[in-house]
């Protein structure tokens, strides 16, 4: 572990609060703890859609997939070549399940 790495770990707010667990669990974050998770996003995972999510720029609503997303054009290469992707073997394989399910009657 580098000494950067060990730095970190030991100055990370703490995540997992046992008191009342499981009964009392959830995923709401303390101001502290979603500002470290996002730090910690952004520097791992730079080019990811969730870290462009993270960003103070425009987010959707609601969208059932990512590819729908209102200014899914505009995201950078990396993000939206994986979004198209995505979105081609998503229709690939539901595709694929309806001529299965359709030879099933």
């Amino acid at each position: 572990m580098a000494a950067n790495d060990a730095a970190q770990l030991h100055s990370r707010p703490r995540l997992l609060h046992l008191k009342d667990f499981p009964a009392n669990a959830s995923f709401s974050l303390t101001c502290e703890e979603a500002s470290y998770s996002k730090e910690r996003v952004l520097a791992r995972w730079p080019n990811t859609m969730l870290a462009y999510l993270l960003t103070p720029r425009r987010h959707p609503e609601s969208v059932p997939f990512p590819w729908t997303i209102p200014f899914a054009l505009d995201l950078p290469e990396p993000i939206s070549e994986k979004i198209f992707h995505a979105r081609n073997f998503s229709e690939a394989i539901n595709r694929r399940c309806n001529s299965l399910q359709s030879y099933a009657r």
